[in-house]
């Protein structure tokens, strides 16, 4: 799970021309990283359950964990769209 992770940070931390441009583009690539991110992470837990046999993790399992992960996605980047506006507003206000 830890490999898992540092593919997550390192996925997320790419930031290709087209998220730079617009919050089109941020929210494309948030869209991107969250199903990268989530398929890297999940397939590493996956497998080692696989190789100790445990037979827990069912579609649904995977599906819950899933839309757990989007909302908490799309949370994080709604705070940062409140902070990156409020800083954009006080930068054009001087």
């Amino acid at each position: 799970m830890g490999l898992g992770t540092i593919v997550v940070t390192l996925i997320a931390s790419v930031q290709p021309t087209f998220s730079r441009r617009s919050w089109a583009g941020q929210g494309l690539w948030l869209g991107i990283s969250l199903l990268l991110g989530f398929t890297a992470y999940q397939s590493s837990t996956l497998l080692v359950n696989q190789w100790v046999g445990m037979h827990g993790l069912t579609a649904d399992v995977f599906l819950r964990m899933f839309v757990r992960d989007s909302i908490w996605a799309i949370a994080l980047f709604g705070l940062y769209a409140v902070f990156f506006s409020q800083q954009h507003l006080r930068q054009s206000k001087r």
